[in-house]
């Protein structure tokens, strides 16, 4: 399926004259915050330069860049955290880290008394990742045995959707810090807890270097 894909993207970018595409497969979290202003920068780098961006689940993107139907993959590490990606069979590059930061919006924290290891006068609403995430295992490590007051309100696999409650004032969420760094700037969100509770996160690129074009070569070593 992989082979048969390649030859109809090649065959259509022979008919229309184009450059292939560079395929990416990413997080929702890294496509959006990450990845998309590095495409900007790249565009100006590389003219010719033609991307296909396929957001996704961490194992959807891992079984994208498995089958060959992406060349690129982007997406988190941790080092407590047992990756998908059978990781030997790639070239790895780790790009930066980000950190996995507990927030909530200032005004509703303020109100209620919302702490993270200390006293509370109220359960602490929680936003949660679904647990068969890769983000959900992290945060899940992160907490670990402490004694917490959380009690989680709302559950889903995105951290947008994540971060759209927490400025709503729905509780406390664990969110990438490049997605949030606007909000904590202007104050609208507010770090919960101590160093002890952010998780530090490592962006990494894979890909398999013998599918890789003159132009793939070009975006591996710029990233």
């Amino acid at each position: 399926m992989a082979q048969l894909t390649d030859a109809r993207q090649a065959i259509r970018a022979a008919e229309s004259n184009k450059l292939p595409l560079q395929r990416i497969a990413a997080l929702h979290a890294i496509s959006v915050n990450y990845l998309q202003p590095r495409l900007t920068e790249f565009a100006t780098m590389m003219p010719e330069l033609r991307t296909r961006v396929v957001s996704d689940t961490m194992a959807a993107c891992c079984q994208l860049l498995t089958d060959g139907g992406c060349e690129f993959l982007l997406y988190y590490r941790h080092q407590h955290v047992e990756p998908i990606l059978d990781e030997t069979r790639f070239a790895r590059k780790d790009i930066c880290t980000e950190d996995l930061i507990p927030v909530a919006q200032q005004a509703a924290a303020l109100r209620h008394g919302w702490t993270l290891g200390g006293p509370s006068r109220a359960p602490v609403p929680y936003l949660g990742y679904d647990p068969d995430t890769f983000l959900g295992s992290v945060v899940d490590r992160t907490i670990g045995q402490r004694e917490t007051t959380l009690d989680i309100r709302y559950m889903d696999a995105l951290a947008e959707a994540l971060k759209r409650q927490a400025v709503a004032g729905g509780g406390v969420a664990w969110l990438p810090a490049f997605s949030i760094a606007e909000e904590l700037a202007d104050g609208r969100l507010v770090r919960m807890g101590g160093p002890s509770w952010t998780a530090r996160l490592t962006i990494s690129l894979f890909c398999s270097p013998e599918r890789l074009d003159k132009i793939g070569r070009a975006l591996w070593e710029a990233f």
